[in-house]
């Protein structure tokens, strides 16, 4: 339980150095849970962190916070929203429905990662961090296969070091 109190002050002061330092989306939140994922968005305006980000070096950690809020200013809840009620609504029954979600779903999903990571790292060159790091930590993860939500950590650290 101590431990788990350390990170999560360890993660609290990592936000508050981004609050100075990054432009935050008005109506944001932030929330620090002991949970088994880094980071997500809950309904497109609560990026959860997990305590156990506290195994990554600072400037990652600076990454992953960039990461998830690049979701919410990219407004990537908002356009998935968007995509799966215009392939239900343009579908003639279920099955259809099921299929057009499904077909593009993954493309989407995708194309939402590499641009929330591209977007933190050019937060992070504003903070003065050095983006090899976010680069680093995929090298660290390994593989090279895709997701239905993710690519590949070879891909996403590939595309970090093309980011200009």
């Amino acid at each position: 339980m101590a431990s788990a109190d350390a990170q999560r002050r360890i993660v609290e002061a990592d936000i508050a150095h981004f609050r100075d330092v990054a432009p935050i989306p008005a109506g944001l939140h932030f929330q620090v849970l002991d949970c088994s994922v880094d980071g997500f968005v809950h309904k497109g305006r609560t990026v959860v962190l997990s305590t156990r980000l506290t195994r990554l070096t600072p400037a990652q950690r600076f990454f992953i916070i960039a990461h998830e809020m690049g979701h919410v200013a990219l407004a990537h809840h908002a356009a998935m929203s968007s995509f799966v009620a215009r392939a239900v609504n343009s579908a003639a029954d279920e099955a259809a429905a099921r299929a057009a979600v499904a077909s593009g779903l993954s493309q989407i999903s995708h194309h939402n990662e590499l641009e929330a990571d591209a977007y933190a790292v050019r937060l992070m060159r504003e903070a003065g961090l050095d983006p090899q790091e976010a680069a680093r930590l995929f090298d660290s993860i390994g593989g090279s296969t895709d997701t239905a939500t993710h690519p590949s950590a070879e891909r996403r650290a590939r595309e970090i070091r093309a980011v200009r």
